[in-house]
């Protein structure tokens, strides 16, 4: 049997950013393995706090686990682990996370994009919602328009 765990998909938005404490707090409620995922997207340049990281061959995966590990997390490092994914379909790379790992819960933030935006970007998490294996608890992030 898999170990427990609540997985939260990070990009370092503000969306994403706020699901945070809510996935510390279910994982410390179920007494559970924190996982978080970052999806690098090729052509895209990485951007955290600091200037973006451009565009390479290669993901920066060493970088993007010393950025997760850098979060404010509430938990014993024991009970936080880090996944790194590369791909052009980041809801795809969160829902096959979501089975491997056998997961309770997703927790992850929504841009609340609206308008031409939504319609052109799409919504990662309106797709995971509707092919994810586990319950889904979605924190709304900042409005864009």
């Amino acid at each position: 049997m898999a170990a427990r765990c609540v997985l939260c998909p990070i990009d370092f938005d503000a969306a994403s950013l706020a699901a945070l404490p809510l996935a510390v707090e279910q994982a410390k409620a179920r007494d559970a393995y924190l996982d978080l995922l970052h999806v690098w997207q090729p052509g895209r340049e990485y951007v955290k706090d600091g200037p973006p990281i451009p565009f390479a061959e290669e993901m920066p995966e060493e970088q993007i686990k010393q950025d997760l590990a850098s979060l404010p997390i509430d938990l014993p490092a024991r009970r936080v682990r880090f996944h790194v994914t590369g791909g052009d379909k980041p809801a795809q790379d969160i829902v096959d996370l979501a089975a491997e790992l056998d997961a309770e819960l997703l927790v992850m933030g929504t841009h609340a994009r609206r308008g031409l935006r939504r319609w052109i970007v799409g919504s990662v998490c309106e797709w995971v919602l509707h092919h994810c294996p586990c319950p889904i608890l979605v924190c709304r992030g900042p409005e864009q328009s």
